[in-house]
């Protein structure tokens, strides 16, 4: 979403990396890929009024495009 993102806050995040170059940027170092998930639809509460804001985070968790992405890594030894 780059800087569309509402999250995005210059001076604390230097950069956004997909969930993709996440994985193979650990791959790259000896680490493997056990577990990924994402939540939360990037919705606002101030612009997304309840009950639509916790619908789209169920949609996001469920079919996993949500803003939010969770990796789990193990080191490879």
């Amino acid at each position: 979403m780059g800087d569309v993102f509402a999250h995005y806050l210059v001076l604390e995040h230097l950069h956004l990396f997909s969930r993709g170059a996440l994985i193979n940027l650990f791959q790259d170092e000896g680490f493997s890929c056990l577990k990924q998930a994402s939540f939360g639809a990037n919705a606002l509460i101030n612009h997304v009024s309840e009950p639509y804001k916790k619908a789209y985070d169920k949609l996001a968790k469920k079919f996993d495009f949500g803003a939010t992405q969770v990796v789990l890594f193990e080191l490879k030894i």
